[in-house]
């Protein structure tokens, strides 16, 4: 601490808070300046640290959302409040019950009353899902030929069925001068209702107007297995390199690329003209290194431009269409 002639002129504070300030010198100006900092505003500035390009750290982070209320990324980053920013060099990846997603913008603010992201702002991770399973929509009456009517039936797959129902004819007409014997009173349908499940076959009874059933089964469509992502490929080694090398291609756009390279060490080559903001995953399959080389255009990474390992993913990204490239991910000299 200062002392004036014997005299404590600053005393030591021990607990440092927020708002408390600390004396230094700008830099703005010929002649320095004695200036007072708040902790506050020197704790953000540490904290939000320096650029990739400058040797800084990628920020990556994860928005996790479980629940009914939300199903897509989109609906999920809309409704954040309070808002959230993402940073440039910020990987956002923002799953929603078990499903991730990566957000392709940067320097953004998003959530409540911020302007709204749509689900074409993200890439899809590979999953696995199954088709969806028949089951019915409607039963309609469709026709009527003479005492028949005609009852269709449409599934949830766009496939239909019919069937029939025959109605009571019309009593003969009494003598004239004599009451006339009543006619059996026609039969038509009161209600038709599903009244069991079992497994996949659901029942439905038919209701008729004299009080009598019938009934009838639909067997819907089991849970699919084993579906194939659109979102993926696989590049193989020999087969899909030229001389150790992989030119990505616009097909490749939103695309996520196993790279099965066995012990081969191979180049991934970012060539100029892609479509704009082109983007891809990467997953290292193999135990030979991945290398990634610009072609008449940019490539940024404040670690390296080669993948760390099998098992590891990275992810390039092109700003606009600009021909610049920043690799994410998990990368090494």
């Amino acid at each position: 601490m200062t002392k004036i002639k014997s005299k404590q002129a600053y005393p030591a504070k021990v607990n440092i808070i927020e708002s408390d300030y600390v004396v230094g010198t700008d830099s703005e100006v010929g002649t320095l300046q004695t200036k007072s900092f708040c902790f506050g505003d020197i704790r953000s500035f540490v904290l939000a640290g320096a650029t990739p390009e400058i040797g800084g750290v990628l920020k990556i982070s994860e928005i996790i959302y479980e629940g009914d209320d939300y199903d897509t990324p989109s609906e999920v980053l809309n409704s954040l409040e309070p808002n959230y920013s993402v940073l440039q060099y910020h990987f956002l990846v923002v799953s929603v019950n078990g499903y991730k997603y990566i957000f392709k913008l940067q320097d953004r603010i998003v959530g409540f009353e911020q302007p709204p992201v749509s689900d074409s702002d993200f890439i899809v991770f590979p999953t696995s899902i199954g088709p969806t399973g028949n089951g019915v929509i409607s039963i309609v009456k469709t026709g009527t030929v003479g005492l028949v009517d005609t009852y269709t039936i449409t599934y949830t797959n766009a496939s239909i069925s019919t069937f029939t129902v025959t109605n009571g004819a019309q009593g003969i007409q009494g003598i004239q001068g004599v009451q006339g014997i009543q006619g059996v009173a026609g039969k038509g349908i009161s209600s038709v209702v599903k009244t069991a499940t079992v497994g996949l076959v659901d029942t439905y009874t038919i209701t008729f107007t004299d009080s009598s059933t019938t009934t009838f089964n639909v067997t819907n469509g089991a849970n699919g297995t084993n579906a194939v992502n659109d979102n993926q490929k696989v590049i193989t080694y020999p087969g899909d390199f030229t001389s150790g090398n992989y030119t990505f291609l616009n097909a490749d756009n939103d695309f996520v690329l196993y790279i099965e390279n066995g012990a081969n060490n191979v180049t991934l080559t970012i060539p100029s003209g892609l479509v704009a903001k082109f983007q891809a995953g990467i997953v290292h399959r193999g135990t030979g290194d991945i290398s990634y080389v610009a072609s008449s255009t940019t490539l940024y990474n404040p670690i390296g431009y080669k993948s760390l390992g099998r098992g590891y993913n990275t992810y390039i990204m092109q700003k606009g269409s600009t021909n610049d490239y920043n690799l994410f991910g998990d990368t090494k000299i």
